[in-house]
C-alpha cells in the first residue's frame, strides 16, 4: 500500500507531465488575462481574412506559465495603447505551451488592420525570435489551429496567405512552415497608415 507521500509525490509527477506534454488548447478570453477596454469600440470584422500577419513580440518567452503570459499580455496592450492604439493590436496572441489569448477576437477590427487594402488577421508570438528562426513546434500548431478555428467560423479564407512582421530588422523575424502548404512564411516591415508604424518606432528605441 503506497504511503500518503508517496501518492502526492505521484500526483506531481502526474501534474508536471500533463503540463510539459502541451496537450490540449487553452482559451483565454479578455477577462481571463486581465485586459483594459479599449478606448473606444472597435469597427467590426466583417470580411473574410485574405492575409494572416504573425508578430514576433520581441518579449519574454512565457513558457508554461500562464501567469506571466497574463502579464505579458497586460504590458503589451499598455505598449500598444500608449503609442497610439485605441486596444491591443492583435486579434489574438500564442503563448507559454498552448495559450490562445483573445485581443479584439473575431469579431473587432484589429488597430493593425486600420486601412489595409485587404481583411487581415494579426496574430502575435509571445517571445524573442532571431532572424530566420523557427518557432517551437508546439507555437506552430497553436497557430495552425486558432488559423483553422477562423476559417471554420468563416473569418479566415482557406486561401488566405501568412506573412510575419517585424518591429525591428536587427532582432525579430521568424520562420514558419505551413502544414500541408510548401511555403515558408515570408518576413516584411509592415507599413500601413494605422498605429502599427508608432508601435514599431517604439519597439526601435527600446532596443537601442
Amino acid at each position: 500500500m503506497m504511503s500518503i507521500s508517496s501518492l502526492v509525490l505521484a500526483a506531481l509527477a502526474a501534474t508536471v507531465f500533463v503540463i510539459d506534454s502541451c496537450s490540449g488548447l487553452y482559451h483565454y478570453n479578455r477577462n481571463a488575462w486581465g485586459a483594459s477596454q479599449p478606448k473606444r469600440a472597435l469597427a467590426g470584422f466583417n470580411q473574410k481574412a485574405q492575409l494572416i500577419y504573425l508578430h514576433p513580440t520581441q518579449t519574454d518567452y512565457c513558457g508554461n506559465n500562464n501567469i506571466d503570459c497574463k502579464q505579458t499580455m497586460r504590458s503589451i496592450q499598455k505598449m500598444h495603447m500608449q503609442n497610439g492604439c485605441e486596444d491591443i493590436g492583435f486579434n489574438f496572441a500564442v503563448g507559454g505551451c498552448t495559450g490562445i489569448f483573445e485581443g479584439s477576437g473575431w469579431t473587432g477590427m484589429s488597430p493593425f488592420s486600420v486601412n489595409d487594402d485587404v481583411p487581415t488577421v494579426h496574430i502575435g508570438v509571445v517571445g524573442k525570435y532571431s532572424k530566420g528562426q523557427n518557432i517551437p513546434s508546439n507555437v506552430q500548431q497553436t497557430v495552425v489551429s486558432l488559423v483553422n478555428e477562423g476559417i471554420q467560423s468563416n473569418k479566415i479564407d482557406p486561401n488566405a496567405e501568412y506573412r510575419c512582421v517585424y518591429f525591428d530588422g536587427d532582432h525579430s523575424g521568424f520562420e514558419l512552415q505551413i502544414p500541408n502548404r510548401s511555403e515558408k512564411v515570408s518576413c516584411i516591415k509592415k507599413v500601413g497608415n494605422n498605429c502599427f508604424n508608432q508601435v514599431g518606432n517604439a519597439y526601435q528605441i527600446e532596443a537601442q
